[in-house]
């Protein structure tokens, strides 16, 4: 309805999901803290920023330390609350992110 692109990374290979965000554009995604650690971990092994990259975190808490980490190479973090189904952003907490009108 809105005009966007989806793009699944099909596994949960850091390497590529990074290969597809460059080549896709992509700029919001969802997933899992311990997801998101491993594309964190393997963009700073490649020396490289996720700045413009906006993830909204569910499935379990963020951690303060998680989050720092992530805004530290210009990664955007909201912290939501439902199944990957929804995206998960049934419930969401973000002074940046409007999750509603």
């Amino acid at each position: 309805m809105l005009g966007l692109k989806k793009v699944d990374p099909g596994r949960y290979n850091p390497v590529a999901i990074l290969r597809l965000r460059e080549k896709e554009g992509v700029t919001f995604s969802h997933c899992v803290p311990r997801v998101l650690k491993i594309v964190l971990d393997t963009a700073k092994d490649a020396g490289g920023r996720l700045d413009g990259w906006h993830f909204v975190i569910g499935g379990s808490a963020l951690v303060r330390e998680l989050r720092e980490e992530a805004s530290a190479i210009g990664a955007a973090l909201t912290s939501g609350y439902g199944m990957s189904e929804t995206g998960p952003i049934f419930v969401c907490r973000s002074p940046t992110l409007r999750c509603h009108p």
